[in-house]
């Protein structure tokens, strides 16, 4: 039995071993095939090139004139050389495949460095044909000599010269053959392989050589059509990358246009209205060129721009969809030019109109200010420019770099001024112009005269503001690493208070840092105020904190906004400030929410050092019924109480601060109370207060209004049953470590975060007619006239003028965008419900837009 085993495992092996060697058989077969197959074709091959040769010495020998034998030249190229190193290739493999074996060695030393000579042939093929077409036209008796050959057994001239431009690519294909047919172990795989990727090598940069001379010749197509020669001879390594339809701006009129992007130049061309002949605007690309995306306005949209160090050339593409290829390609360009640079001294700028918004809108005098973003290396700050004074700094532009190609910007007469497609006009003008001058600023710094103002302390920038991307490398690092510290912190910590949510969205956010992140501030709180301390350290403003405190402090030329928050906080002790703000309020108890960047000493009417403040002249002042407006220090930033409640009971300073702003919107009538929430609050601001229950208490801290609805002894009666309740609760709540007064702050709190108006930012807006209409043949008649919107962490609220009741609810999921104008908004949602948006008249339309987007921003971080 295990004989037979024996025997049956001996012939198993026999049989494997049989199966081995006649696969081996088969693939050294084919291997021979191939060698064969190469040797043959290239004999062939060579043949051919011969038969070129033969031809080329016939036709120069018929030709009649001497001069025409530019023509052969041009139309034979240098196929000799080629003949000669393909036989030289030939001899070399022949010679060591005439004794094959099945370990022959054949493909060592085979240099094939001489077919470098296809790059000449195949980049010229084009122009061949073209002469050998105009030869044939010239003198059309060789036709006859071309015909009825031997050796050219049927076929056309053309059928030969193309060869050489179809072997170099088959030699690849050989090779892969080969390889296909050659044991992994052979001696001369190795030598296969070093072939196959010299041939690989020699297709590719003869690719490239046909590319570039393809490219290069419709340059000089370029140059002709546009007759300009220097678009082909100022550099003869300039290629077409892209090219495209649009329209450009330029003076506040649209030219349509083709454009080319070179790889060192962007060329627009269009056709000249009044001679009908091509015209072309030819700007520099570099490393420091950048593209910019632009958002839609009313009038203009699908807005882009490319921003080199001259120039802002404003585009508008025909379509989302090509707008959006065409951001990507030239993008690509100006990355692969970058990549090749070696320039790195000098940080993009970029300069975006933003936003807009109406000042003194309830008087004849309203002008709009046009909110501008600049950023430079991700350090993102905002400027604040009337029209006004956009024209006198253009002047001063002018002056300044008089070889700047600034446009002028239109100025309407002032009934036009506050048309929006003025507006918009104005808008891209005006960025346009800042570029401009920033990035001219930048590389040639200006010589100023005494007392000239530089272009940056113009603008309200700082005047280290080119080297800001220096300061933030270590802070950047050091930003990072707190980012990433932070979230590990955040993954460990069960509960998230307020600071915790905005710090990882601030540190989400972090591709732009804010100017104040990164630089110290000479903004100080005056505690000993003379008029001599103002006059050597700067200007003294008044900030009014809760409870009419007021804090006096010295700010300068181009103090912002966040600096004063900064120091305000750290005055008082305030843990975290990321949810305070400024904001602004009129005599009229209109309020506005002072942006972070908004320079201090630009806010009209502001008191400095007890004189009024303001760039407006007399009869302005009239106009507007000028009184002073005051600076207040409030939170303006609102989450979920569980988050509220975290940092409240970690920091007693947040806690009375809210508590007071809480008692003051109860004042303010920012929430709509039934009578007994409304004796149930009084009772708390009473016992937190520490006054006696007396009806001049309670009239002092209400509204006359609200007051004078109720009796003065009612009032008493009604609060002293709540202050009772409110007592007994406390008693039974009261521990050893917390006081009193403290448990009566907190359960406030907790009384009031209940209320739908407490974590709402509210603002009260008028219905545009158009959602009025919408919704009149919906039936909806709740959504017109005047209306409250208010925004909460979670959602939008549509709520009733009277009683604040919700009537819609929008979720900042379902938002697509959101447009603001000088005294609109609209809101656009995915469900396109109302088509035409949720329109609304307000003069506070950037504040919401800017609102919204964070709250969609910090909800998508969130999730």
């Amino acid at each position: 039995m295990n004989k037979l085993r024996r025997v049956v495992r001996n012939l198993s092996l026999m049989l494997n071993q049989f199966k081995k060697n006649q696969k081996a058989n088969k693939m050294e077969r084919f291997r021979r095939h191939v060698i064969n197959e190469i040797l043959y074709t290239e004999l062939n091959y060579i043949n051919d090139l011969g038969v070129l040769e033969d031809l080329r010495e016939i036709l120069t020998n018929e030709l009649p004139f001497k001069s025409d034998e530019k023509y052969i030249s041009a139309i034979f190229m240098n196929v000799s050389d080629i003949r000669k190193e393909n036989q030289k290739f030939y001899d070399q493999v022949k010679s060591k495949a005439a004794n094959i074996n099945r370990n022959s060695v054949i493909f060592d030393n085979v240099d094939v460095k001489g077919f470098e000579t296809y790059y000449h042939y195949c980049r010229n093929y084009n122009d061949s044909l073209k002469a050998l077409k105009q030869l044939m036209q010239k003198q059309t008796q060789l036709e006859y000599s071309l015909k009825n050959r031997e050796n050219m057994r049927g076929l056309q001239l053309v059928d030969f010269l193309v060869k050489p431009v179809q072997r170099l690519p088959k030699y690849i294909l050989f090779w892969k053959e080969l390889i296909k047919g050659t044991r992994s172990n052979h001696p001369d795989m190795n030598n296969i392989l070093n072939l196959q990727e010299e041939f690989e090598r020699l297709n590719d940069e003869n690719n490239k050589s046909m590319d570039k001379f393809i490219n290069r010749a419709r340059v000089q197509e370029l140059s002709k059509e546009y007759s300009d020669s220097r678009i082909y001879t100022d550099n003869e390594d300039r290629l077409v990358m892209f090219q495209d339809t649009a329209n450009v701006i330029t003076e506040g009129k649209e030219l349509n246009v083709l454009f080319y992007i070179f790889t060192d130049m962007i060329l627009l061309g269009f056709q000249d209205q009044e001679s009908n002949a091509k015209r072309a605007m030819k700007f520099k690309l570099d490393s420091q060129t950048i593209i910019k995306d632009q958002l839609d306005t009313k009038y203009f949209t699908n807005l882009f721009s490319i921003v080199n160090q001259e120039n802002v050339i404003q585009f508008t593409a025909q379509s989302k969809e090509m707008k959006d290829k065409q951001i990507k390609q030239i993008s690509k360009i100006i990355n692969y030019i970058k990549e090749k640079s070696q320039m790195q001294d000098i940080y993009p700028i970029t300069v975006k109109v933003v936003g807009t918004e109406e000042r003194f809108s309830y008087s004849i005098n309203k002008y709009t200010i046009y909110i501008v973003e600049i950023e430079i290396q991700r350090i993102v700050l905002k400027i604040y420019i009337r029209f006004s004074k956009a024209l006198e700094l253009l002047t001063i532009f002018k002056q300044r770099y008089p070889h700047g190609k600034f446009e002028d910007i239109s100025s309407y007469h002032w009934l036009n001024n506050h048309s929006t497609k003025v507006i918009e006009q104005r808008m891209i003008a005006i960025e346009k112009m800042i570029q401009q001058v920033l990035i001219l600023n930048q590389k040639q710094p200006e010589r100023l005269q005494p007392n000239d103002q530089s272009i940056l302390s113009l603008l309200s920038l700082p005047e280290n503001f080119y080297e800001l991307p220096k300061m933030n490398i270590q802070i950047d690092i050091e930003v990072k690493r707190q980012f990433q510290s932070h979230v590990k912190a955040l993954q460990e910590q069960p509960i998230k208070g307020v600071s915790d949510i905005l710090d990882a969205y601030f540190s989400a956010k972090n591709s732009q840092i804010r100017v104040s992140t990164i630089q110290d501030t000479n903004v100080v709180v005056v505690t000993d105020f003379s008029q001599e301390t103002q006059q050597k350290n700067g200007k003294v403003i008044d900030v009014y904190l809760i409870d009419n405190q007021c804090e006096k402090i010295q700010i300068f030329e181009i103090t912002r906004a966040a600096e004063i928050v900064k120091v305000l906080a750290k005055q008082m002790y305030l843990k975290y400030y990321q949810d305070f703000k400024l904001i602004l309020e009129d005599k009229y108890l209109n309020r506005r929410v002072i942006d972070d960047d908004e320079v201090i000493l630009q806010l009209h009417k502001i008191s400095v050092s007890g004189i009024l403040n303001s760039s407006i002249n007399k009869i302005e002042q009239f106009w507007t019924n000028s009184n002073e407006e005051r600076l207040l220090f409030r939170k303006v930033i609102y989450l979920n109480p569980n988050f509220e409640f975290v940092d409240i009971y970690q920091d007693q300073v947040r806690m009375q601060y809210i508590l007071l702003q809480f008692f003051e919107e109860i004042r303010e009538l920012k929430f709509l109370l039934n009578r007994e929430k409304l004796f149930l609050y009084i009772a708390f601001y009473l016992i937190i207060k520490r006054q006696d229950v007396k009806h001049e208490n309670i009239s002092k801290y209400l509204k006359s209004e609200i007051f004078d609805q109720i009796e003065p002894h009612r009032w008493e009666t009604e609060v002293k049953r709540y202050i009772t309740q409110i007592n007994s609760q406390l008693l039974q709540l009261e521990t050893e470590k917390k006081s009193m007064v403290y448990l009566c702050q907190y359960q406030f709190l907790k009384n009031i975060y209940q209320e739908k108006e407490a974590t709402m930012n509210i603002y009260k807006l008028e219905v545009h007619r158009e959602l009025q209409a919408a919704f009149s043949k919906q039936k909806a008649n709740e959504i017109k006239g005047n209306i409250y919107i208010g925004f909460s962490q979670a959602k939008i609220y549509l709520l009733t003028p009277l009683d604040k009741k919700i009537i819609q609810e929008i979720e900042y999921k379902d938002i697509d965008n959101i447009q603001s104008f000088p005294n609109k908004l609209v809101i656009h949602t995915k469900s396109n419900n109302p088509e035409k948006g949720w329109k609304f008249i307000t003069f506070q339309s950037y504040e919401i837009k800017m609102l919204i987007n964070f709250y969609k921003e910090l909800s998508q971080n969130e999730s």
